[in-house]
């Protein structure tokens, strides 16, 4: 079990899920969010971004760094 393959949920921080499972998680927990809107990353839809604390733009220059 390394934890270098799990990633944290962006939903749900207590959840650590495995890098190969998140999208089916991503689609699962995305119902019961309750909480500031997300939107996916344009080059990697396992990314969400808060878009209420703009992170849109931050996010972006730093994926293409």
């Amino acid at each position: 079990m390394d934890p270098s393959n799990y990633v944290q949920c962006p939903y749900e921080p207590s959840h650590s899920i495995l890098k190969t499972q998140i999208q089916f998680h991503l689609l699962k927990d995305h119902p019961n969010y309750v909480g500031p809107r997300k939107e996916p990353c344009p080059f990697n839809t396992t990314h969400l971004i808060d878009v209420a604390l703009l992170e849109v733009p931050s996010h972006i220059f730093s994926v293409l760094l």
